[in-house]
């Protein structure tokens, strides 16, 4: 997983700096660079994180419990992007996230069910004592994307796909604990671009983004799992130089 991004994000920064080598620095055919852009994006969203986990009880019951959250992410990236002049201006691209973007760490208190009654109430010193706290961080967010210009304006569409990385950091009384993984989803959005220099563009954007839903099984009882999805809009800001 970690290799398969390190080369994409290797083969991109390549193709960057092939392309800006004078024609005559080494002895090998000029590269066409027409098309090629490169920038910096800030980005800010909001996120919806809806999760549950299900712990097995030693009575062999399930019990659920579930949450859900909205947080706001801002982050900066850069991008690489390659415009065909032949198919009307169809751009392919990628984004890189450098940074690690966490999250609020969310806590509850949870009681033992073992230590309620009929009537609610607790039969020992230990109720509601449980603390269960979720949190996440999220590194090596890629966008790989195709925008389209509309015909007479400067305007455009794009769909893309992202893939992030998930580095849990909980700390459970339940006694569960969760690999890290990775989440895959798929990005709808629109913008606008206007050249403001020789080759220097701004571009403003706004996105939809849905991942897939997560699914994890503990790594210390199997009768423990975690399901999440995560869905969320942003807004963005480029500058960016064409060649």
């Amino acid at each position: 997983m970690y290799m398969k991004k390190f080369k994409i994000y290797i083969a991109s920064l390549l193709f960057v700096f092939a392309s800006s080598l004078p024609a005559n620095a080494i002895e090998m055919p000029t590269i066409d660079v027409d098309g090629l852009a490169m920038g910096v994006t800030v980005t800010a969203g909001a996120y919806r994180a809806s999760g549950s986990e299900t712990e097995g009880t030693t009575a062999g019951t399930k019990e659920k419990s579930s949450d859900e959250v909205v947080m706001g992410v801002g982050y900066p990236s850069i991008f690489v992007e390659y415009s065909i002049e032949a198919a009307a201006g169809l751009t392919l691209g990628i984004d890189y996230v450098p940074d690690t973007l966490s999250t609020e760490a969310t806590s509850r208190k949870d009681c033992n069910s073992a230590s309620y009654n009929e009537a609610g109430t607790g039969t020992d010193s230990g109720l509601c004592t449980q603390t269960n706290t979720i949190d996440a961080d999220f590194e090596d967010l890629i966008t790989v994307y195709v925008s389209m210009p509309i015909p007479g304006t400067n305007a455009f569409v794009k769909a893309g796909m992202k893939t992030v990385d998930v580095i849990t950091n909980e700390s459970l009384d339940t006694g569960s604990a969760y690999n890290d993984t990775d989440l895959d989803g798929v990005m709808v959005g629109f913008g606008w671009t206007a050249e403001v220099g020789e080759g220097v563009f701004i571009r403003a954007a706004a996105d939809y983004t849905d991942f897939d839903d997560l699914s994890l099984t503990s790594t210390t009882n199997t009768d423990n799992k975690v399901e999440a999805s995560l869905e969320g809009v942003s807004a963005s800001l480029s500058i960016g130089k064409s060649f």
